[in-house]
């Protein structure tokens, strides 16, 4: 198992490295979905559907059809174009369907961009060149993402000059960026692994207000100052009336974080190969708890359809992006036991782990949500193994 996991990492890792890129992601943030749109509503505004995506649906409606984000400059393989929507590979972007595993997606043909030799000089294709976003920023009106990554120009003491590529006008402009806004992923897998916890700390404990749960996303924009939302009923599907989750007032595309990709985007941005973005290929990329191995802090806490940080095992706390229904809709730092009913150290999370007890998930007023039977906990320090 260990050298199948190998050979899929180097494989993943030799896809992301080769000049096979032939577009990029020429916008701040970019919904990407399992399909065409229209596979999902029923619409004759392909752009106004994508609009109304909301930020997560009930638990047992229809889901919510985005399956990941791009950030500005992520480069993808241009697969084709079908109206006005394109399909694009982003093989550091996977998820798992039955015993299958998917980096393909669509979205909106006008948020990507074809490399061209005017353009891919300008394109960060080489992480060492980069200026990476430690948190979001607003240039010329766009709001960028953490985790964004721009093409340095030049380095100074206190500023970097970076390429930010102006669709308008089909050439880079240049932008000045303080550095304290930047990061710069260590090279020892230890460094990364703190940096990794350390990320998704900042994120569950925002100064000033929060990060909203977004089903699919995969960016880190400005604290949301509350955490109103509502239900609404959307009757546009080509199935059954759906509940889905939204927030007044929101800008377009929604900023925001679930469950597993809080920890694909921590992951890439601490540059440990951790491209799983869903629970299912997160099972397939990690490996299981030992009996002789202790519980370290950024170890994943993982059950049917959810995934939640070990941030700090002495105190018994996690780290998660949980959605709606249960009453947060939010990422969050907790104790055990206020997820898990009567797990209220990392030793009864442990034996959990081995005996497979039935467990009650608690929602957020202390009542039940529902019963976890699977729970498991994966070593953060086995994708060392493999490097």
């Amino acid at each position: 198992m260990k050298k199948i996991i190998y050979i899929l990492f180097c494989i993943t890792l030799s896809t992301f490295c080769t000049p096979e890129y032939n577009g990029f992601c020429s916008v701040p943030v970019a919904d990407l979905l399992g399909g065409p749109i229209n596979s999902f509503f029923s619409t004759k505004s392909i752009e106004k559907a994508y609009l109304q995506l909301p930020y997560a649906e009930k638990r047992g409606s229809f889901v919510c059809p985005r399956a990941a984000q791009l950030l500005f400059n992520q480069p993808v393989i241009i697969k084709r174009q079908r109206g006005k929507e394109i399909e694009v590979e982003a093989p550091y972007l996977i998820y798992s369907s039955g015993k299958h595993s998917h980096s393909t997606y669509w979205t909106l043909a006008s948020n990507i961009t074809k490399l061209t030799k005017y353009n891919k000089s300008y394109v960060p294709l080489n992480k060492e060149q980069c200026f990476t976003l430690k948190e979001p920023v607003t240039l010329e009106g766009k709001t960028y993402t953490a985790g964004t990554q721009f093409l340095s120009a030049r380095k100074q003491a206190h500023k970097t000059i970076v390429y930010v590529y102006n669709p308008k006008v089909n050439r880079p402009e240049k932008v000045t960026i303080k550095n304290s806004l930047g990061i710069t992923a260590p090279k020892d897998f230890k460094a990364k692994k703190q940096l990794f916890v350390t990320l998704c700390k900042e994120w569950a404990n925002q100064k000033n207000g929060l990060t909203p749960y977004v089903f699919g996303g995969l960016s880190i924009g400005n604290p949301l100052k509350n955490n109103a939302y509502t239900k609404i009923k959307v009757t546009f599907t080509k199935r059954k009336p759906s509940i889905f989750f939204v927030r007044e007032n929101s800008k377009k595309p929604l900023l925001g974080i679930d469950c597993s990709r809080l920890f694909t985007r921590a992951a890439q941005m601490s540059n440990l190969p951790l491209y799983a973005t869903n629970t299912t290929q997160l099972k397939h990329t990690l490996r299981p708890l030992k009996k002789n191995e202790s519980v370290e802090n950024g170890d994943l806490i993982i059950w049917n359809g959810h995934v939640a940080l070990i941030s700090d095992a002495k105190k018994g706390l996690l780290i998660e992006a949980r959605s709606y229904g249960c009453g947060y809709g939010k990422v969050h730092e907790i104790p055990y036991s206020k997820q898990l009913k009567d797990i209220t150290s990392t030793q009864k999370l442990v034996d959990a782990h081995f005996a497979k007890p039935r467990i009650t998930r608690l929602n957020k007023d202390g009542t039940k949500s529902h019963f976890v039977y699977d729970l498991e906990i994966l070593k953060l320090s086995s994708l060392g193994e493999k490097l």
